[in-house]
């Protein structure tokens, strides 16, 4: 019943990192434009593909190292701690801080991506 507990909490911690991942995404490509012909709506077709395939990319690897931060270290220090879910919080609204420069770093300042 534990491993259950802890998986499904796993999951809604992956939901909010896949959230906070699409919200980064929407930042970088910016809003969809009014499609006026048919380049237009290619365009918008390929944002859109672009915007979930992106947002499920780097969410997952917002929900990898949050759960393996979560698994080694935050486990043991929040233990019987009644602030457990804001930790975890701000701990996952760090990570995507982390993964939003290190993107931002290998594509405009490095030239990588």
């Amino acid at each position: 019943m534990k491993l259950i507990r802890q998986i499904l909490s796993y999951c809604l911690w992956a939901l909010v990192a896949c959230c906070l991942a699409f919200a980064y995404v929407r930042m970088l490509l910016g809003p969809k434009l009014v499609a006026t012909n048919s380049l237009m709506e290619i365009y918008n077709w390929i944002h859109q593909y672009a915007l979930v395939h992106m947002a499920a990319l780097i969410g997952g690897l917002i929900t990898l190292l949050f759960i393996l931060f979560d698994v080694f270290f935050l486990k043991t220090k929040l233990q019987n701690n009644g602030k457990a879910i804001f930790f975890r919080f701000v701990s996952l609204l760090a990570i995507t801080s982390f993964v939003a420069l290190l993107h931002y770093f290998l594509e405009k300042v490095i030239d990588v991506i």
